[in-house]
């Protein structure tokens, strides 16, 4: 499959607190910082399974140094271990989703990104995926994970 667009890189960290466990889903972009969301269902990156729908939070966005940060941070905020990281490409962007093809060691596949059920979110069709996400994206995405065929590599 061929992109116009360069591949950039995300990574999925197991974050740990005193009180909480969840994954954050980094995606770089044309900004200075990393598209993130949060992930409460931490089972599913142990025991992923296709097609299944998963409920992840847009949070702020995350300083690029977390691509490849691992350990304790400061602040007492817990530590952060790498589940999976490699690059990411756009295929499309309409006003309900955004979907990316991945290319990693665990989940080389597609990610369906639905956003939020809020239509004044949602300004015209085919917005660029490399504008950003308006603060209004802030709040519940689905997330939808389909693994990469690799029949078709090459």
């Amino acid at each position: 499959m061929t992109h116009s667009r360069p591949k950039k890189r995300f990574t999925l960290l197991k974050h740990e607190t005193e009180d909480d466990v969840h994954v954050d889903f980094l995606l770089e972009n044309e900004q200075e910082t990393l598209w993130t969301w949060r992930i409460n269902d931490v089972e599913f990156f142990s025991q992923p399974a296709e097609n299944r729908s998963i409920s992840a939070v847009r949070i702020f966005d995350h300083r690029k140094l977390y691509l490849d940060f691992e350990g304790e941070l400061s602040g007492s905020r817990g530590r952060v271990m790498q589940i999976d990281t490699g690059t990411w490409q756009f295929v499309r962007q309409n006003k309900n989703r955004l979907v990316i093809e991945t290319d990693s060691h665990l989940f080389s596949g597609t990610w369906s990104f639905l956003f939020p059920e809020n239509p004044e979110n949602h300004v015209g069709t085919d917005v660029p995926a490399d504008v950003g996400f308006p603060e209004s994206d802030l709040g519940v995405w689905t997330l939808v994970w389909n693994r990469l065929s690799r029949r078709h590599a090459g």
